[in-house]
């Protein structure tokens, strides 16, 4: 009885397969709508590289270089956050810290009042005359060469520095010397301040990326800024606009030490880059 009864289910079971697979079947019974497509397999994203795509510093040529962050700690030493890529956005991850300067600015307000103002360096030197005579020492603005110590390298093309400079404070001769040119050195965290870099060793290019900001609160919008001309302006002539061996190219750059705190001591005559723009291109007329 049991197997008779085993073998009629197995019957109807047959059956049933062969009435549903029959041809002509529809995909639903009769006057019912079809359901959406049923949703394919979800494609997985791309694999997230363990480290990105590198290029070496020496043989790149464009440096895409952004400074990120900038801030003033309590010892006054600015630290500078950056990030160095080539034209394909691989990362640099080779940088040697003594192909890279810095410099900081503060800009002061006119004294007329005006939203003019000027740069005045707070990293400077004191240049001794070499030729002629009625001349004598002078203040001018410097740079900062990074070196191993504070020299941060994360290995995925960004990079810390933490400057030796102090803002808040100046050795007793600059200070001096400031003092009897009427110059004023004193960190103002309220005034913005730029921070600037430069590019060396790599012989086919080269990079000047700047940050402006105010320390005392952060903002690195709407803040008061001079940049003196655009250097567009004068690659229409000059291009590329190089100094000093090709390295400077930026205006917003060159401001950071061309500046009415900058003399040439033996000479006597300023650097400031507005009197040296004048000069240069209209000084018959002047």
């Amino acid at each position: 009885m049991a197997t008779h009864a085993r073998n009629w289910i197995m019957a109807a079971t047959l059956g049933l397969l062969v009435a549903c697979g029959g041809g002509g079947g529809g995909n639903s019974a009769p006057g019912v709508e079809p359901g959406p497509e049923a949703p394919g397999q979800p494609i997985p994203p791309e694999p997230i590289p363990p480290t990105p795509s590198q290029t070496p510093y020496a043989e790149a040529t464009v440096l895409n270089v952004y400074i990120t962050s900038v801030t003033i700690p309590d010892d006054g030493q600015p630290v500078v956050e950056f990030s160095v890529a080539d034209g394909n956005n691989n990362a640099i991850t080779d940088l040697p810290p003594e192909d890279v300067r810095f410099t900081i600015a503060k800009l002061e307000p006119s004294p007329q009042g005006s939203a003019t103002g000027s740069w005045q360096s707070y990293i400077n030197r004191i240049e001794v005359p070499t030729v002629g005579t009625g001349t004598e020492p002078m203040l001018q603005a410097t740079s900062e060469t990074a070196t191993e110590d504070g020299f941060t390298n994360s290995g995925d093309g960004t990079y810390q520095f933490r400057m030796a400079k102090n803002v808040t404070t100046q050795p007793d001769d600059i200070q001096a010397q400031a003092d009897s040119e009427g110059l004023d050195l004193s960190y103002q965290s309220g005034y913005t301040t730029r921070v600037a870099m430069q590019f060396d060793g790599n012989p086919n290019t080269t990079a000047n990326p700047h940050y402006d900001w105010v320390p005392a609160t952060g903002a690195t919008s709407g803040i008061a800024t001079m940049d003196i001309s655009a250097t567009a302006n004068c690659n229409r002539c000059h291009d590329p606009l190089g100094i000093h061996g090709g390295n400077r190219r930026e205006v917003q750059y060159c401001v950071t030490c061309h500046n009415p705190g900058s003399t040439d001591a033996n000479s006597g005559n300023t650097v400031d880059m507005k009197v040296m723009v004048h000069k240069i291109h209209m000084g018959a007329n002047l």
